[in-house]
């Protein structure tokens, strides 16, 4: 009854997370200009705007949570200000940009609004095309999963109620990360090897899953599908 509970509570947030992402405007865009296009210079009541965060909220940037060789992969953790009564629940946030663009920030603004309303939200980094073919973006998912789990005492999370969702590309990844957990080959070597990459919740947005015929229909090298 606990995990469906927190699989309703997960749907509920990130649906509504995904309809302000809709609104939020590409990566770019500034609060200043995203005024400006929504009419009269005012922010429409609920949609978080990027680089503005609430003061409800706190941000650890640039947390390194994989490490290959010299190369680091990154999150950036929002979690609430005031401390709360008992653990909360965590988000792995994974953005999209088909696999080859993108970076953590893209989903700031909704991070910010999950962690006004009581969750952590994790936004991740991963290793994009052409650095790196498949399967490492999904190596890198999962390993920011265990990462949460390894830093979870730290920073006031439960660990058995870890959920994901992305979108576009960030949401096939969300998708793998929902059905592939015992998988071994795609677990890598990213860190934190004895702890679980597995998701409680996951909602996956616009999310490609006949890999062979995205590729064909979009001229991505059906190898990397």
């Amino acid at each position: 009854m606990l995990k469906l509970r927190f699989q309703l509570l997960i749907l509920t947030a990130v649906c509504l997370v995904g309809a302000m992402a809709a609104q939020e405007g590409p990566p770019g865009e500034t609060g200043a200009s995203k005024k400006n296009s929504v009419g009269k210079g005012k922010n429409p009541e609920g949609v978080p705007l990027r680089r503005q965060l609430p003061t409800s909220v706190q941000v650890e940037r640039d947390l390194v949570y994989a490490r290959y060789g010299d190369r680091e992969v990154k999150l950036d953790l929002y979690l609430p200000r005031q401390p709360a009564s008992a653990k909360i629940p965590c988000i792995v946030v994974i953005h999209g940009g088909g696999w080859r663009s993108g970076d953590k920030t893209r989903f700031a603004g909704q991070a910010a609004y999950l962690a006004d309303k009581g969750f952590a939200a994790a936004c991740i980094g991963y290793r994009l095309l052409p650095e790196v073919t498949f399967p490492a973006p999904i190596v890198d998912c999962k390993a920011a999963v265990r990462w949460v789990r390894a830093n979870a005492a730290r920073y006031g999370i439960d660990p058995e109620r870890i959920g994901a969702t992305g979108g576009s590309a960030g949401g096939h990844l969300t998708a793998m990360l929902a059905t592939s957990h015992k998988v071994k080959e795609l677990e890598g070597d990213g860190g934190n090897a004895g702890l679980s990459s597995r998701v409680q919740a996951a909602v996956a947005m616009a999310t490609p899953a006949e890999m062979t015929r995205f590729a064909e229909r979009s001229g991505v090298d059906p190898k990397l599908a």
